[in-house]
């Protein structure tokens, strides 16, 4: 059964691996992860689900909206992105991540 939670420190080993196996025309370390998503000022751990089989990570959806504002009053609370989203070649067709983007679009 594939349950959903959003991010915990310590997923982002389990999110760069799935990643590269994924998006391998678009691979990502760590270090990069690290600066690009999780040390974005707009990073928001509410908006990055996960959806696991057990253990095993089968998919990731990242939903941002602007939380600082850039200039002047650019917020934006209206819009969002959806920066990346994957799900491992295993698990595609299975309805996983149509239910990883349905969560993203209730937050």
């Amino acid at each position: 059964m594939i349950s959903y939670r959003q991010y915990q420190t310590g997923d982002e080993k389990q999110i760069v691996t799935l990643w590269n196996e994924s998006l391998w025309k678009d691979p990502i370390t760590p270090n990069r992860f690290r600066n690009l998503v999780l040390l974005d000022i707009n990073f928001d751990p509410e908006g990055l689900y996960l959806a696991f089989d057990q253990n095993k990570l089968i998919g990731c959806a990242y939903a941002v909206r602007r939380l600082s504002t850039m200039l002047g009053t650019d917020l934006e609370p209206d819009n969002g992105w959806i920066p990346f989203f994957f799900v491992d070649k295993h698990y595609r067709k299975s309805g996983g991540g149509s239910r990883l983007i349905l969560k993203l679009l209730t937050l």
